[in-house]
This record gives C-alpha cells, structure tokens and sequence, in this order.
C-alpha cells in the first residue's frame, strides 16, 4: 500500500462507520437510561409533600373525615342540622387557625373562634409554638340551651404533638388520646369556644410485635380500585381466589385529604365483603412518604372506614424511603389503637425498628418483569418468568398488579377482565419457551446482526474499489 492510498482508505472506513441500526441501537438505549434515572430519581425523592391536612380552607361542616358525632344525650333542646354544621365548622376550624398561629406568630384570627378563657389558653398555646395535630372526633352533646346560644359537649380524640424546633429531637413530642369538655357560645353568628377543660389524656400504648402474615402470594388491586363498580370490585376479588393469591392489597393514599380517605367506606365494605366469603386475605396499602406525622389524620380515617364486622389481615406501609425509627413506632402505635390485632408490614429494604413483615430485598420480593434477551417478549416467556419468580421465593412474595399500572408492569387481568397469559405462570401451568418463541424473540437481534453484517461487506467493497 503506497502512502497516497492509504490516508484515502481511512477516511472510507471513518465515514462508513455510523449507520442507521447502529444509531437506532444507541437512540434506544439512550432512551431506556433517561426513562431509568428518571424513574429513580421519583423514587428516591417520592411524590412532592402535600400541605399540612389541619391548615386546609374550606367548610368543615361535613366533619372533614376527622370528626364524627356520637348520639346525643338529651337535653331541654334537639340541635338542628344546620347548627351541627356550623358548630363542627367551628370547633375544627379552631385547631387549624391555632396550628397556623403557632407557626406563623399570627394570633389575630384567634378572637374570631375563641373568646374569654379560652382565647387566653389559645393565645398561650400559640406562643408557646406547640399547638396538636388532631383526628378522630366523636363529640357528644351534652346540652343545648334552649335560646339555642349555648351548648356544651364532650369530645375524644387522637392528637400527635410535634416539636416546635423541627431540628430537634425527638420529633414527636406526645401521640395521645384525650377527652375535652367544652363550651361554645353563638355570636354575633359565629360560634365561639368559650371555655375547654382536660377531663381524660393517656398516651397511646407501644405497639408490641405481632404475628406476621403467613402463605403470602400478595398482588395489588390496581390503580384507583375504588372506583370500579360493585360487581368489578367482587370479579377481582373471585380472580384473586382463582389464581390461589392473597392477600390482595388496596392501596390508600395518606396524602390525600382525610374526607377523600373516609369515601372509601363503600368500596371498602364490597370488597371485604367478597373477599369474607371467597376466604381471600385483604390488607390496606398505605402510601405515606417518610412516614410524615402531618399524614396521621388520613390514616386513621381509612382505619375508621373500614366495616369493623369485617377482618383485616394487616396494614403494608410504604414509605417511599426509609423513615425514622421514632416514626415507623408513631405509625405503629396509632394503627394499634384502631386495629389491636394488625400485623404491620414496610416496604423497603430494612426496617428501623420492629414490623411483623417486610416488602423488599431479603424478605418478601416484589415481582418485576425481566427483558430477556432484551427484546419484545412473548407470552410464553411473561407466563414461564411469573411461574419462575414464584417458585423460587415459596415463603412469600409480591406477584404484581390485578391491572396495568401507569409506567409499571401490566396486570394479571385485562381491563375486561379476562386473564392474560401471566396467569398461566401464577397457577403453575407454564412451560418453558419453545423453540418457535426463542426464534420470535430474538428475531430482532438477528436482523440487526443480518443488517450489520451487510453494512461491513458493502464497506469493504467501497474500501477495496477505493484502493483500485
């Protein structure tokens, strides 16, 4: 090869190099690395914290899923609904205009709810920085004047009390449950606390270690299960008991507003309901970042909507990221409270403390479709991988969803409700690929290297007819 040459042919082979399968290779694998680091940044960061649940505006006449009224006791006058709306408005508005005067340092809006001795107590409460976090009412009337300007009533509660320094330790200062006698008088319109006195207050006791969940083959209902009809809801569950699953796991979000929480009162009655006769295990799944004591109220609402003649296998926690070990207990203790027989689950790698159960590496996995060899796979594969998974985890798993999750594996079911073929694989019916799937499933692979090889050879004529 003669120095004039050579150069001319190099420069062939660097143009010949980029070509379309190869670029189109690259363009995907770059795609699958973004939609990754995505996906791991939205899972180590989570969902964006919502705002506190107590400081929210709106009528809170309906009780907003944290206040519920016991039967009255009787008195010289029966209180009308609508001065039932205005007082429960008035007495939960109290807490949050004192949760927001204690953090802001604002205490005008105090004299607009209270007045007298419990204006003072309001205002020193405010100052001091530590004002509670409540759920869970059940006020009683105890009195009703009958001018209709003055009543008297007995309310129990739940209540977390945070530090006011969020740097310090620990986090929570008290979680409790307490009785208050209260007064409230009407004016000018707007019914006032005139006088609160302590009659009851006991911490709510350590959750002791459980017995945890056995025969565990969980599997998710799904996204926004609570929406499904009726008869959905009870197909799901007869599917669940066809497939040999259980428990099936309804997810709840602790995030969402605690009256939203309480709707699932309905759905959750038709699904334990169904389930209770199908002998299928349900647990709540509740999604609450870090474990956030501002998300107590929504949980226990969701404890509350749950039909009490109606067994529960347990409560899964998923916290997004590891919570702290004060947390998970103050979790504990409040489902505790509720729920003294639950077994207590988290999702994660480890625990920070004691939980009947785990969702995670080393203890119970979770099912995730693998890629093999790395292109569209076939029903034979789906269904052999699923029947594989739970072979080799026969203490317990998590198989999956019921329905297709939004950036997540597709479910068990098809929106019809038919099965697909993973649950082939479930029931242990699968059988290996054959020889037809292997060759439909790495078709794509032979292409390129088909492609690839024709690119070379067309190049090295190019390079030799260049030398000519």
């Amino acid at each position: 090869m003669n120095a004039g040459v050579a150069p001319r042919f190099l420069r062939v082979r660097r143009r010949a190099m980029p070509s379309w399968p190869v670029l189109t290779v690259a363009a995907l694998v770059a795609l699958l690395l973004g939609l990754g680091v995505r996906a791991l940044v939205a899972a180590r960061h989570g969902p964006t914290p919502a705002a506190d649940a107590q400081t929210a505006v709106g009528a809170l006449g309906d009780g907003g899923g944290v206040l519920a009224w016991r039967p009255d006791l009787g008195g010289p006058r029966v209180m009308e609904a609508n001065t039932r709306e205005a007082i429960t408005d008035s007495w939960l508005r109290g807490e949050r205009e004192l949760r927001y005067a204690a953090r802001s340092g604002d205490l005008a809006g105090l004299g607009d709810l209270f007045q007298e001795a419990a204006l003072d107590d309001a205002r020193a409460v405010a100052a001091g920085g530590d004002a509670l976090l409540s759920w869970g009412h059940a006020p009683q009337l105890r009195f009703y004047a009958p001018d209709g300007s003055t009543i008297a009533f007995t309310d129990t509660f739940r209540y977390v009390a945070l530090n006011p320094d969020a740097a310090a330790t620990p986090e929570v200062l008290r979680v409790a449950a307490r009785t208050l006698d209260v007064s409230m008088t009407l004016d000018d319109g707007t019914w006032r606390t005139h006088h609160q006195r302590v009659t009851a207050d006991r911490a709510l006791p350590p959750a002791l270690l459980g017995v945890p969940p056995t025969a565990f083959r969980a599997v998710r209902a799904g996204p926004r299960w609570w929406t499904r009809p009726a008869d959905t809801l009870r197909r799901d569950v007869a599917a669940v008991s066809d497939l040999g699953l259980g428990p099936l796991l309804l997810e709840v979000d602790a995030g969402a507003d605690p009256r939203t929480v309480a709707a699932l009162a309905a759905p959750l009655a038709t699904v334990l309901s169904a389930a209770h006769a199908a002998r299928v295990a349900v647990m709540l799944d509740v999604r609450a970042p870090r474990l956030d004591p501002l998300r107590l109220p929504a949980l226990d609402a969701a404890l509350r909507a749950l039909p009490v003649d109606q067994p529960l296998a347990g409560v899964l926690l998923g916290p997004g990221a590891a919570p702290s070990a004060e947390r998970l207990d103050v979790w504990r203790r409040v489902i505790r409270d509720r729920r003294p027989d639950l077994a207590i689950g988290l999702r994660g790698d480890r625990a920070p403390g004691p939980v009947e159960f785990r969702v995670g590496r080393g203890a119970w996995p979770t099912y995730r479709l693998r890629w093999w060899p790395g292109w569209p796979l076939t029903d034979a594969r789906r269904a052999w991988q699923v029947q594989s998974f739970l072979a080799s985890h026969p203490a317990g798993a998590e198989v999956g969803t019921l329905y297709d999750e939004p950036g997540s594996q597709r479910g068990l079911l098809t929106p019809q409700g038919f099965y697909r073929p993973e649950a082939r694989g479930v029931r242990g019916d699968a059988r290996p690929p054959g020889l037809p799937a292997l060759l439909l499933e790495g078709l794509p692979l032979l292409l390129l290297c088909a492609l690839e090889g024709w690119r070379t050879r067309r190049a090295n004529v190019r390079a030799r007819r260049a030398r000519g």
